[in-house]
């Protein structure tokens, strides 16, 4: 049997409370900095609103490529809005002085290859809408020519020129008799 010192130990011991388990790293790290899980709630978010640039610029590259120009001003606002929502996710973590990039976190990877994706389908979306600005132009002159084509008095005309739209126009006609 044993001594009633050594059961007194261990009645002892079972009373004690357990001893805490170690917290993992990162919520050993939200312990020490309050600022943790302000700065991974506006990590989340930009990471959400990146993923949604990045789908909408995408989309409007397709929606360029199929001359859906319709969408284009809607896809636009989409754009602005997701740039302001961005703009205030910076303002805010410089506000409360919280770094969002920095510690190594696999959320902050995440979030430098998705800015890499967004920045190639934002330097693609800048090439093809400045490319379907120069087809618009260029077509806009052909129409210009054409109708200008379509009013001309012709070589052996009184005046011998092309009238011009504004000539055409009853501000530019000559009503004196």
């Amino acid at each position: 049997m044993t001594d009633g010192a050594d059961l007194k130990q261990h009645i002892q011991d079972f009373e004690l409370p357990p001893a805490p388990a170690e917290a993992p790293a990162e919520e050993a790290q939200e312990a020490e900095d309050p600022s943790a899980a302000y700065r991974q709630e506006l990590l989340a978010r930009a990471h959400a609103h990146l993923r949604e640039l990045g789908d909408v610029l995408k989309a409007e590259n397709e929606a360029v490529l199929k001359l859906d120009t319709p969408a284009l001003e809607r896809f636009a606002d989409i754009k602005e809005s997701l740039f302001i929502r961005l703009s205030a996710l910076e303002e805010a973590a410089h506000a409360q002085q919280v770094a969002l990039m920095g510690s190594g976190s696999a959320l902050e990877e995440e979030i430098r290859a998705l800015t890499a994706d967004v920045q190639k389908s934002a330097e693609e979306n800048l090439r093809l809408l400045k490319d379907l600005g120069s087809a618009v132009q260029k077509v806009a002159a052909l129409h210009a020519r054409a109708v200008e084509n379509v009013n001309s008095e012709g070589l052996y005309s009184a005046a011998g020129r092309n009238l011009r739209a504004a000539e055409l126009s009853p501000a530019g006609m000559k009503l004196e008799l």
